[in-house]
């Protein structure tokens, strides 16, 4: 249901002291999981995501306009169709909800970004239309969770990704605050 949580650049290496942030990106499952071309696949030191083509390519554009790509916090898990293979620390039938756990329990997000309706709908358990769910900032096991568009679609439908990007300021804020110590700004 969810696959494993991986680097997005993991090129940048360890996680960046001076940089405080880390995020979890969970993207939609493939609709069709073709192989990409070598033409369509991302550049070197491009995001390494479940997505291919020019979604990971414009998804890798919105997370190096907020700066992600040289700090090695950020993290994505895409929903899988098929159930994962087994891994340590979760029973071969285990739920979305154990996934996420373990999930969140390893990387240890400051935010949780979810990509898309599908992946919205599975995560937070409801059926609202995807304009209700990025209306609010939810919440699990007490992390932020900021829902937009899905890259995919962001390219079939060009005019949402003013909304797309609005979404990622108010996760990025999320993260800044979340980051801040508390008396940082008397001082």
């Amino acid at each position: 249901l969810l696959g494993p949580a991986l680097p997005v650049y993991p090129q940048a290496g360890s996680p960046d002291a001076g940089r405080p942030g880390r995020w979890l990106l969970l993207l939609e499952p493939p609709l069709n999981p073709l192989p990409a071309a070598p033409a369509q696949k991302p550049a070197p030191g491009s995001a390494e995501t479940g997505l291919q083509g020019e979604a990971a390519q414009l998804l890798d554009n919105m997370l190096r306009a907020l700066g992600l790509q040289d700090n090695g916090q950020v993290f994505s898990a895409a929903l899988c169709k098929a159930q994962p293979a087994a891994e340590p620390g979760l029973a071969d039938d285990a739920d979305l909800p154990a996934q996420l756990r373990l999930r969140l329990a390893q990387v240890q997000p400051d935010c949780v970004l979810v990509l898309g309706l599908a992946s919205a709908r599975a995560v937070l358990g409801r059926q609202d239309a995807l304009g209700r769910l990025r209306a609010q900032v939810h919440a699990i096991g007490g992390v932020p969770v900021v829902v937009t568009y899905d890259p995919n679609y962001l390219l079939r439908a060009p005019q949402a990704k003013a909304g797309a990007w609005a979404d990622l300021c108010r996760a990025q804020a999320l993260v800044t605050a979340r980051c801040i110590p508390p008396n940082s700004a008397a001082q």
